[in-house]
This record gives C-alpha cells, structure tokens and sequence, in this order.
C-alpha cells in the first residue's frame, strides 16, 4: 500500500482503501482513537518499565518481580486489540493494491466495500468467539497462575476492542459508498489531480 507523502512536497498519493479528506466527518473532528493512542502508548511504556526493573532485579539483585510476565502478557493482550481500531481507522493495515489501482472507479469502489464490508463481518465472527471464550473464562473462574488475575475481563476487553473495530470498518465502507471518487489520486503541490 502505498503511504501518503508528507506535505513537505512532491506529490500525495491516496490509496484505495483510504478515504478523501473531503468526506471526513465528525469522527475526524473528534479523534476518537486518541483514548486508545493514549492507552496504547501508557501499556507499552508500562511493559518498557516492568521489563527493565525486572531483569535488573533478576539479574543484579537475584530477586525478579513476581508474575512480571503474566502482567506483561496482559498488558500485550491489550495492546495489541486496542491497536487494531486505531490501524483501522488510520487505513495503515498492509495492502496489496497493485491491481486495484488499475482498475475502473466503479471496480474500486466495488473493491473498497467488499474489503470493509468483510473486515467487519470477520471481526464481528471474531469479537463473537472471544466474548464466549470470556464468558467461559468467567463461569470456569479462570485466574492467571501467578498472581490469580482473573482471564475473563482482559478477554472481553479484547472482545469490545474488536467489535469496535468492526463498527470502524461498517463506518469506512459507508464513506466509501459516499466518496465522489475513490481509488489513487496522485496530486501535485498546487492540489491538480495528475492522474
């Protein structure tokens, strides 16, 4: 996929799967993912922190912190499903769309919604399977080995992350289906479409 340009010059390239500024809406306005970018960037730092001062008591001290790696294991968990929302809604996951920039507008926008419309069935299937596997979780009273933190919260977290994430993707495909053009557009620095 091929990534926008800064402004700093040259020429912006839109991919396929990203939706023109011009049809950004409220969601753009309100930076909805920003709680997530937050969360996301306090679990990472936490996970630096807890590595760190465990293999400096580990190994200087003798003396690790106990159930650092299930701390940092939940705290991987919940990185990785809230970063799914924020990839989504950026349109930075990895694309292939060497073809698609070939074919026909109306193509494209067929392209566009078939790929939004399955990311969010597959992601509704899968936020689905986590919820029960949680609820499992909950009704087996499943605890961590270590410190006994309980399973099942930390999977329906990641359960709502990911039905989030489908929500995202039903909203992009509904931009996609308004957007005037879609598909890449390569534009020089005075804003003139060159394709």
């Amino acid at each position: 996929m091929t990534q926008p340009h800064a402004s700093g010059g040259g020429s912006n390239l839109q991919t396929p799967l990203e939706v023109p500024a011009r049809t950004a809406g409220w969601a753009d306005r309100l930076r909805p993912e920003r709680g997530l970018e937050m969360l996301a960037a306090a679990l990472l730092f936490s996970m630096m922190i807890l590595t760190f001062v465990d293999v400096v008591l580990r190994y200087v001290f003798n003396a690790p912190i106990r159930g650092s790696f299930e701390v940092s294991e939940t705290m991987m968990a919940v990185l990785i499903f809230a970063g799914l929302p924020i990839v989504s809604r950026k349109s930075e996951h990895i694309a292939i769309d060497s073809l698609v920039r070939l074919a026909p507008p109306l193509l494209q926008r067929m392209s566009v919604l078939a790929v939004q419309i399955g990311c969010a069935a597959a992601l509704v299937g899968m936020a689905w399977l986590l919820w029960l596997k949680g609820s499992r979780f909950a009704a087996a009273g499943d605890v961590t080995q270590t410190l006994k933190l309980p399973i099942a919260p930390v999977v329906q977290l990641m359960a709502l992350l990911t039905l989030f994430t489908a929500l995202i993707h039903v909203v992009l495909a509904w931009q996609a289906l308004r957007s005037p053009r879609i598909g890449p557009q390569v534009t020089s620095e005075d804003g003139k479409s060159v394709l």
